[in-house]
């Protein structure tokens, strides 16, 4: 699949650092960033060249600053929804200085912080924000690392020619596996395929009304109902063993994820794509 640029991403990415780092105004319905005041921005603009600073080493502490409120945000988010260690702390800040600016970082932001000119210039600092704003900037990050590949796998999408709507079931799995797969959620994308064709499945071969009573009544599994769909010749369009591999992902994915790396991780789209054309035929049979 080839890869896609996301204008949207690409335009927002270089924005998340000045926010992060309070390093934006908003005035009369209008959002300027890279500066922490309107003010400020027309003072810079209009000094003469002699009189501007040179604002790489404040450029690097903005990075700091947005790059802390990150780590803080994932610990916290790692904490809620994970099992494991929150991430180790890392920071692109010192990227393109001199040796000479590198010696010289850690006492030019100290002597911004001690002059008091954090808030004006760099923004409240990660120990002053609240969970809910690290916990906003480090999914606002991740959604925006994630949409090229989102535009890129939804595009590759082609449209399905249903001759009737499957249930209410296989809509919904459907919908929630496509969104699995568009975010790379790759083991919850393969046990919901499974899930799509096994309720159509059941879905056809459902017996209508009550059991016969002191009957004993025995859903065929899954394999059974591919191997009667198979000999019933409903997948006409599509080779038989696609339902079955469809099978195999969802299994591997929920009792053996080794076996699952090594055999679909790096196939899911095929398994995506298995699931769709049975289902097609499943709708037209």
């Amino acid at each position: 699949m080839g890869s896609t640029k996301s204008k949207r991403a690409e335009l927002l990415k270089p924005l998340l650092p000045l926010i992060n780092s309070g390093k934006y105004d908003e005035v009369d319905g209008y959002t300027v960033f890279g500066t922490s005041s309107v003010w400020e921005m027309i003072e810079e603009l209009t000094a003469s060249p002699s009189g501007r600073e040179e604002h790489t080493l404040e450029d690097a502490g903005i990075r700091l600053v947005s790059d802390s409120k990150l780590h803080d945000g994932w610990g916290q988010i790692t904490g809620r929804v994970s099992l494991d260690q929150p991430p180790a702390f890392e920071t692109g800040a010192l990227e393109g200085l001199t040796p000479e600016q590198t010696r010289t970082f850690q006492t030019a932001l100290e002597r911004v912080f001690t002059e008091g000119k954090a808030d004006r210039k760099l923004g409240t600092t990660v120990s002053m924000a609240g969970d809910e704003d690290a916990i906003d900037a480090a999914f606002a990050e991740e959604l925006l690392e994630k949409l090229p590949g989102v535009v890129s796998r939804a595009k590759s999408l082609d449209t399905l020619n249903l001759d009737h709507i499957p249930d209410d079931d296989v809509r919904r799995y459907f919908r929630e596996a496509h969104r699995c797969y568009l975010y790379g959620f790759n083991l919850a994308c393969a046990v919901l395929s499974r899930a799509i064709l096994e309720s159509a499945l059941r879905k056809r071969y459902s017996t209508d009304g009550p059991p016969r009573k002191g009957a004993v009544v025995r859903e065929p599994n899954f394999c059974a109902l591919i191997q009667m769909a198979n000999a019933d010749g409903l997948f006409r369009n599509v080779p038989k063993e696609w339902a079955d591999d469809v099978r195999k992902a969802g299994n591997d994915a929920i009792h053996d994820l080794l076996k699952f790396e090594q055999r679909w991780e790096t196939r899911l789209d095929e398994v995506l794509l298995y699931t769709r054309k049975v289902l097609e035929d499943l709708c037209a049979s």
